[in-house]
């Protein structure tokens, strides 16, 4: 797997990829990107018995994650493509979207089931896949479906276990309105995606904007040139930098006092410092950082300036996390009551 996949595109490297970890709520948290048209790929992937589930439109799901609807836009600019998985990932096709394939599975479906094909596929487009992203990203149907679990691992999802639950289908105004908050928290998702491409690490609440994340106003030195002006003294050359944490003005490596700064010293920019040194390869140690000529702001009043612009687009950042949040609670209100009259399992109260 390793070896087939690139965290960035090339040439030979161009599917978009996710795997289980991958997705949340409404949009991946991170694509990759698979091998593909080549000798070994898909020529040479075992069991490939179904490569219509994959390019087309879809709905993801991540055994123990989110739900996405994979419209085939999620790749950078240049390689948008519908998404490739692993078995972590199942996929939902609606059976409209399927028409004119002819695969054993289908086959074997529509001879257990006992239905007819076509009017499978034609009844698939009353559920919009925004709709129905909403609905199972929903506090509401994780309640439900909980009942019909058939893994041993508590929270795992397997597909059996949404063959046999009804979907409820609601008028069409409350359809309207649960789709276009589900494109509202998927444009949010998208945005969030495009962030972290840019450097971003976004974890659950947790958002750290790398020292790209804005233009660097005036000069910039290396940090054994800035070290009159900003006052600043390594204590612990050996200390590592994703350990730093602010105390005052000095910086500390668990109980070691790694780096002191001259009082005068804006907070914001000692921020920028300990944002700068956190960023570096996993491993790297104060002295690496002034040895390889890492560069800083010459002034420490312009890297303040800098950090400030920076947290500023880290809130900005976060309001978009919780617009996620916000529309599936919207969602959920629209969707509550349409489980009233519909057959299920016992609900369990989250």
């Amino acid at each position: 797997m390793d070896d087939l996949i690139s965290d960035t595109p090339d040439a030979t490297h161009w599917k978009p990829y996710v795997g289980g970890s991958d997705l949340r709520n409404f949009g991946p948290k991170r694509i990759q990107f698979l091998e593909y048209g080549t000798e070994r790929v898909p020529a040479l992937v075992r069991r490939p018995t179904f490569p219509e589930l994959y390019d087309r439109e879809k709905i993801m799901v991540g055994r123990f994650s989110g739900f996405v609807h994979d419209d085939g836009q999620f790749g950078p600019p240049g390689y948008e493509a519908f998404l490739t998985c692993n078995h972590t990932v199942f996929m939902l096709v609606p059976w409209h979207l399927l028409q004119g394939v002819d695969n054993r599975q289908i086959q074997n479906k529509v001879r257990r089931l006992n239905i007819s094909r076509e009017d499978a596929e034609t009844e698939s487009k009353n559920y919009p896949l925004p709709y129905l992203v909403a609905l199972f990203n929903s506090p509401t149907w994780w309640s439900v479906i909980r009942g019909r679990l058939r893994s041993s691992i508590p929270t795992e999802i397997q597909p059996e276990d949404y063959s046999e639950q009804d979907i409820p289908l609601p008028e069409p105004d409350l359809m309207d309105a649960i789709v276009r908050l589900a494109e509202a928290a998927q444009d949010s998702a998208r945005q969030l995606l495009l962030l972290q491409r840019n450097g971003w690490t976004i974890f659950d609440n947790d958002i750290l904007a790398p020292t790209s994340a804005e233009p660097q106003n005036g000069p910039t030195s290396t940090i054994g040139s800035v070290r009159p002006r900003w006052g600043l003294q390594i204590h612990q050359p050996a200390a590592r930098c994703v350990q730093l944490r602010i105390h005052g003005q000095e910086l500390f490596d668990g109980r070691r006092r790694a780096v002191s700064f001259r009082n005068d010293i804006p907070r914001e920019a000692i921020e920028f410092f300990v944002r700068l040194a956190r960023e570096q390869p996993n491993g790297r140690t104060l002295q690496a950082l002034e040895d390889q000529g890492v560069r800083i702001p010459s002034r420490p009043e312009d890297a303040a300036d800098t950090e400030q612009r920076i947290q500023a687009r880290e809130l900005e950042a976060a309001d978009l996390m919780r617009s996620v949040d916000q529309r599936r609670d919207e969602i959920e209100a629209q969707i509550r009551g349409l489980f009233r009259e519909l057959e299920h399992p016992p609900v369990e109260e989250m």
